[in-house]
């Protein structure tokens, strides 16, 4: 029976990449936003994705970062187009329902900022599961 170690768990190395100085930045301004704590966000992240993807999570979330003047407001604070497609942790339709949700409201009353708390806390939830 001959088996690579390396390939049985690579848990160890991938959290090495997640606390790389520029890793570690992303994943700290992303964790605090949604108000996770870091440690539990990088398991999350470990256990999603490979190595390689973890490496350009800094990328990614520059990338995603100097695009904001594209998107609305309520879809930059809930970091939509982060977690559906630079950092697929939420499906575009689960998305889209809690932007939905936060859309309807404000249209009844609530304040924006209470609002987009309230789909902050939704999105929260959503990538702890």
């Amino acid at each position: 029976m001959t088996e690579y170690l390396y390939e049985k768990d690579l848990r160890g190395m991938k959290y090495r990449i997640l606390t790389g100085p520029f890793q570690d930045n992303a994943v700290s301004k992303i964790s605090e936003h949604f108000g996770i704590n870091k440690q539990e966000f990088r398991k999350i992240l470990i256990e999603n994705f490979d190595m390689s993807f973890l490496e350009n999570i800094h990328a990614r979330y520059q990338v995603w970062e100097s695009d904001q003047n594209s998107y609305d407001k309520i879809s930059k604070e809930l970091y939509s187009k982060l977690l559906t497609e630079y950092l697929p942790l939420i499906e575009k339709a689960d998305m889209n329902s809690v932007i939905d949700d936060v859309k309807y409201s404000i249209e009844n009353g609530t304040s924006a900022d209470e609002a987009i708390m309230k789909g902050k806390a939704h999105i929260r939830e959503m990538i702890l599961v």
